[in-house]
């Protein structure tokens, strides 16, 4: 349910910035394999520097999600969520604006 509405914040947020600024760009990267996926993650320019805006997700080579993890204008914000290799949640982490608040099982 948080990770939802952390989803559903952050999507208002971004739409005010494309607004604002134009474009939000992906960016992929694979493994060796070239066709596994590492990462994905979502990122504006401002002023030539990639600020990471939304969410960014990480994968294990098997293909399971590894973390999913948000940003907003490059700082970590709202809900970090690590997986073990299985898929069950390892942890959770909350940023607020940058800033570490809390960890949970």
């Amino acid at each position: 349910m948080i990770t939802l509405i952390v989803i559903l914040v952050l999507s208002v947020i971004v739409k005010i910035y494309i607004a604002r600024v134009g474009h939000i760009y992906k960016e992929q990267e694979f493994y060796s394999d070239a066709k596994t996926l590492k990462r994905i993650i979502s990122y504006v320019k401002d002023n030539g520097k990639k600020l990471q805006l939304g969410i960014s997700t990480t994968y294990y080579p098997n293909g399971s999600i590894e973390s999913s993890l948000t940003y907003k204008w490059g700082k970590p914000h709202g809900v970090h969520i690590y997986y073990n290799i299985d898929g069950s949640v390892e942890h959770k982490e909350v940023f607020k604006e940058g800033q570490f608040v809390a960890i949970s099982d």
